[in-house]
């Protein structure tokens, strides 16, 4: 009985759960000493917190990223010369069983791997960054992920590893390359539905031909499978976080001049 009324309470143990209660307790002391520009202060800090932490604000600004490709479905995508993934699923670890250790992104492996699957293109290009833990040697995780593909039965020869890259951009110029000397008309590009307007408006100003075939629907899961607790948890900041990267990294590509003015409109599938 007490530990089912103790459950609820159970986010004040994350940090940021923690640190809102921390800094809600100074609040009430600041009013009842009247410090009242401290109590300001705090207000507004404990305030931000709770709204970030607790409601669902952030999910709906990540869904409004996601929502222009939310009705992209594998069965209805064409097919296409090629699979592009972008990178940013993995770390290399020593002490997993493949080699890495798979991220919050890991969906856009299994969506390139079922895309092929269903016989939506012969060849999948895998982006990424560094992936090596010896500094003798260089090679990106989409080398690395090469392996896991292979179990999922895509063979080698249908794989194209990029080169290590730091940037979507950076992966771009090289599937550039490949189109061109390959000469594919038309690719599919799996990516974080998030990220897929940025991703989607820097290929397609590089006059690459894509289809956009999103996957990782972070801010429409948790609005399917809301939260009901009260308090201020870590999800909500993770949330805040991918919202704000890419609304940054678009305005960063547009002063750059390597996205157009405005995102293009998303290809139904």
């Amino acid at each position: 009985m007490i530990l089912n009324w103790l459950r609820p309470l159970a986010p004040l143990l994350q940090p940021i759960g923690f640190i809102w209660l921390i800094v809600t307790v100074s609040l009430i002391v600041f009013l009842y000493r009247k410090h009242w520009g401290s109590a300001a202060l705090t207000f507004f800090l404990s305030a931000g917190i709770y709204i970030i932490g607790a409601t669902s604000i952030p999910i709906d600004l990540l869904v409004s990223l996601e929502a222009p490709y939310a009705t992209n479905r594998i069965a209805n995508l064409p097919k296409c010369d090629a699979i592009v993934m972008l990178g940013g699923v993995m770390n290399p670890s020593r002490n997993d069983t493949f080699g890495f250790n798979l991220g919050s992104t890991a969906d856009r492996v299994l969506t390139a791997a079922e895309l092929w699957r269903k016989r939506r293109a012969p060849i999948v290009v895998l982006g990424g960054g560094e992936a090596s833990l010896d500094p003798s040697t260089s090679f990106s995780e989409g080398k690395l992920l090469e392996r896991w593909m292979n179990i999922e039965r895509v063979p080698t020869n249908a794989i194209i590893p990029l080169n290590p890259s730091l940037t979507t951009y950076d992966e771009a110029l090289q599937v550039k390359t490949l189109l061109t000397q390959r000469k594919w008309n038309q690719v599919l590009l799996v990516t974080s539905a998030a990220h897929m307007r940025r991703a989607e408006a820097l290929f397609v100003q590089m006059r690459i031909p894509v289809v956009p075939a999103p996957c990782d629907f972070v801010g429409h899961c948790a609005r399917e499978n809301p939260n009901k607790n009260f308090l201020p948890q870590n999800e909500g900041f993770y949330i805040m976080g991918l919202y704000l990267h890419e609304l940054v990294g678009w305005y960063i590509y547009r002063a750059q001049g390597i996205v157009g003015e405005e995102p293009p409109v998303a290809a139904k599938g």
